[in-house]
């Protein structure tokens, strides 16, 4: 069955116009929902997120994909390349320990058990925890760790997103979470918020200057902003990163 899924995997890759190759010689891993989604038969709409196991592989990986595709986006943490149907996000932090190393050292970080699946492009072989399958079967959600090391609001926001693919989890391990202090890294930046428009629990980005700048950045083109002359103004044109007001006039 791993062949199947594997053909399958590196047929969507190559017809992407990704060169295998990069990736094998780096020692690059594939992991995270797109290995999920790849189980679950589902389409792979989702980021392909590439770990790598020291510095010098993640600058070669990035250098390939920064001479052959377009960079849409990136952060302290990640950059994301548009690779024709495909976002690819390679994973890389300098300053933080989490996502680096073997396969075993990225995964220790992971918060559920269905996470872990990853397709280890050098040894051309799926790797994954041992109850994976089970669990993907089962459709549940087991910590794959403490918990510990995540920020509650994003492990809320993604045990919503997990949800949303029929996954069941405690209300025993939920409730702890909510109990926790709310506390947001500079990666994410969420909160938690009762949506005004449906009966739930919603956990929005925070907005801030990086945000605001790609989202203007993803619109410019809209031929809507030509037809109704939209004007980006005030202090925020100066002082992007002093300002606290952003003016928009239509």
């Amino acid at each position: 069955m791993n062949r199947i899924f594997k053909n399958t995997l590196l047929k969507i890759l190559k017809s992407n116009n990704i060169d295998i190759d990069i990736l094998k010689n780096n020692n690059v891993c594939l992991m995270g929902g797109s290995i999920l989604r790849l189980f679950m038969g589902l389409p792979l709409d989702t980021d392909l997120d590439l770990y790598f196991v020291d510095y010098e592989s993640y600058k070669k990986v990035d250098s390939y994909f920064k001479n052959n595709f377009v960079c849409v986006g990136e952060s302290n943490s990640w950059k994301n390349y548009k690779c024709n149907d495909l976002t690819v996000q390679l994973i890389w932090n300098k300053d933080a320990k989490w996502g680096k190393g073997s396969y075993d050292d990225v995964v220790s970080t992971f918060d559920f058990t269905i996470s872990t699946g990853c397709f280890d492009f050098k040894n051309n072989k799926f790797r994954h925890s041992k109850s994976y399958f089970e669990d993907i079967k089962n459709k549940r959600l087991i910590p794959n760790s403490d918990l510990n090391n995540q920020f509650p609001v994003n492990l809320l926001h993604r045990i919503e997103k997990f949800k949303s693919l029929g996954f069941t989890v405690d209300d025993e391990l939920v409730d702890e979470v909510k109990k926790r202090p709310v506390v947001n890294d500079e990666f994410y930046q969420r909160i938690i918020r009762d949506s005004w428009l449906r009966d739930k629990t919603v956990y929005p980005i925070i907005p801030n200057i990086d945000i605001f700048v790609s989202w203007l950045m993803d619109i410019k083109n809209h031929p809507n902003l030509e037809k109704f002359n939209v004007y980006l103004w005030g202090g925020f044109i100066s002082r992007p990163y002093e300002t606290k007001d952003i003016d928009v006039l239509i």
